[in-house]
């Protein structure tokens, strides 16, 4: 153990392994052992990231160096045998992938084979339990695009590999960036965050079946059809998922705004039309920004008032005339064409209906019109804020020019 002295006292300290250098401390009464389980997750890290990195490399250049060669199967085979915690994501290999139909298997029955090569599906079987049999034997979307795959390429897709395509899938839906970018954005502008987070997740799994990322990394064909199926289903799940509760819980930030009412003054009870213009010019400034979500019936604190009041001053109004209304102010305020970048749901929290508007980033600068006067408005951190024609001259050209 070696020494050195600071500030007049000793310090004792032992030096491990090679690289960069990481120091731990621990405090009096301990010893170095408690540092061995950070040790290991540290460990597993970079082996992790090395491993990635060696791989697809090894896909775009050839290495010559042999000892290196033997060092990544040697660490790949290690790292595969090193115990795995419960945080750790769940690997479908091989060995793994067995047990998953082991744990589908409905029953043993002998199958007819009909002449057409069509089997048959004896009642024992229908009648064994778990999920109910579909007569029409549907084909989930992902075993028709890898059966189109197999016959407009040549290639032979297998389980492994639909099993890999379901895995980054789940992989992109829990993405929270992609989430976000979902529910701002329509598909065509979602594509472009997309492609990148989908080869950073086929990257992250290319270990457990390299021969299908090669394809991938190789093949535009192969890619493209892979791609436009994933992207499809993980904006679908994406831009729908979003609940309100959640929401909530999230607290008000840059892209999330809380407002009480659309036009009920809760302070002094009574109808207030002059509020609509809050509603509005926050919908405007997400409009002109990165996009956002309003949730109306809320305050800023979370708590839920709910829309009844509204729904009176509205002349005893639902969830589709409140909508209506809505829409018609965006209409009258900023503009018709702007109604295409924002979606209204409702969601009942707590026994009382709240609003959800969400808004994408529009394609031209939005105004608020009121009376002979044009305003615009941005969002900067977590408030609204209208611009002086200056201000707003030089952020459109910053933003749309």
């Amino acid at each position: 153990m070696t020494t050195f002295k600071h500030n007049g006292a000793d310090i004792h300290y032992t030096v491990k392994g090679e690289g960069e250098p990481i120091v731990l401390i621990h405090g009096f009464g301990l010893d170095s052992r408690i540092w061995n389980k950070q040790v290991e997750e540290l460990f597993k890290k970079k082996a992790s990231q090395f491993l990635r990195a060696y791989a697809f490399l090894g896909q775009v250049i050839t290495f010559s160096d042999v000892e290196l060669e033997k060092f990544y199967a040697y660490l790949r085979l290690l790292r595969n045998a090193l115990p795995k915690t419960p945080e750790e994501r769940f690997q479908l290999n091989d060995e793994v992938a067995l047990e998953y139909y082991k744990l589908s298997k409905k029953g043993i029955v002998n199958v007819q084979w009909e002449n057409e090569g069509v089997g048959t599906i004896p009642a024992s079987l229908k009648d064994s339990g778990g999920d109910s049999y579909n007569k029409e034997d549907e084909k989930a979307p992902l075993s028709e695009i890898i059966k189109s795959i197999n016959e407009r390429l040549g290639e032979n897709l297998t389980e492994a590999d639909k099993l890999l395509i379901e895995q980054v899938e789940m992989d992109m839906i829990d993405d929270s960036m992609l989430q976000k970018q979902a529910v701002n954005n329509e598909i065509g502008n979602f594509k472009y965050g997309f492609e990148d987070v989908l080869m950073d997740k086929f990257i992250d799994r290319m270990e457990q079946n390299e021969d299908f990322f090669q394809k991938f990394l190789k093949n535009d064909e192969f890619k493209n059809l892979i791609s436009e199926y994933l992207l499809k289903r993980v904006y679908k799940k994406l831009s729908k998922s979003v609940s309100i509760k959640d929401l909530l819980k999230e607290g008000e930030s840059q892209n999330l705004e809380f407002k009480s009412s659309i036009r009920w003054d809760v302070k002094n009870n009574v109808e207030n039309k002059s509020l609509e213009k809050v509603i509005i010019k926050t919908i405007a400034g997400f409009m002109n920004s990165e996009g956002g979500q309003l949730v109306i019936g809320v305050e800023d604190d979370g708590n839920v008032l709910g829309l009844e009041n509204d729904y009176k001053s509205l002349g005893n109004a639902d969830r589709d005339k409140f909508e209506l209304h809505l829409n018609q102010l965006l209409m009258s305020k900023i503009g018709k064409e702007f109604v295409q970048f924002t979606r209204i749901t409702f969601e009942k929290i707590e026994g009382k209906d709240v609003c959800l508007v969400t808004v994408r980033p529009a394609s031209k600068p939005a105004y608020l019109k009121y009376g002979d006067r044009e305003e615009f408005y941005a969002r900067t951190g977590n408030a609204t804020n209208v611009f002086t024609l200056s201000e707003a001259t030089e952020y459109i050209k910053t933003r749309w020019d």
